[in-house]
């Protein structure tokens, strides 16, 4: 008698259609994972995925600045949340701890980078995405550390303080052209 007939689950379904135990409305979830995960599959592009995955995050920053702030902020914390169990599912099968593909970190952090920015100029959408960048490459401290935590967490916990650093960075230019422009 196999394990899985005495009652172990531990190999039941995992979302993967090959599985003939998994019910057909699993291979869309499965779809759908892979496709948050990997930003619509810009994580597998074999240069620069996590800035290429972040770009979706700016159709993102533009449609929850429709919202009110505190709906920005449910928004941006549930996405944020998902995006921790979604990494942790696809860094298990991609059997790394921080694998490249996985770049929902990259796009789920932007709107915390233009959290309670109301400015929507050109420049300001630019310079957050390059700040953004920026912070995540550089990973200041403590976001080095916070990749440390386990799974989902530390891949998403960097990116967080990155996303912080990058908002405060990106209220001081934005001050700082608002002087220039007065001074004018």
């Amino acid at each position: 008698m196999r394990s899985s007939e005495k009652g172990d689950k531990s190999n039941y379904c995992h979302f993967s259609a090959a599985n003939e135990r998994c019910k057909y409305w699993t291979y869309p979830l499965y779809l759908a994972c892979w496709a948050w995960a990997t930003g619509m599959g810009f994580g597998f592009l074999p240069v620069a995925p996590g800035t290429w995955g972040a770009l979706w995050g700016l159709p993102l920053v533009m449609a929850l600045r429709r919202l009110p702030d505190y709906g920005y902020a449910l928004a941006a914390i549930a996405i944020w949340l998902a995006s921790v169990g979604v990494s942790t599912w696809a860094a298990r099968r991609l059997g790394a701890k921080d694998p490249s593909p996985v770049v929902c970190d990259e796009w789920g952090s932007l709107p915390v980078t233009f959290f309670l920015i109301h400015n929507t100029s050109l420049w300001v959408l630019v310079a957050g995405f390059v700040l953004n960048r920026m912070m995540d490459i550089l990973k200041p401290p403590p976001a080095r550390r916070l990749e440390r935590l386990p799974e989902g967490w530390g891949i998403m916990a960097d990116d967080l303080a990155s996303s912080i650093y990058a908002n405060l960075l990106l209220r001081a230019a934005i001050a700082c052209h608002a002087a220039l422009a007065n001074s004018l």
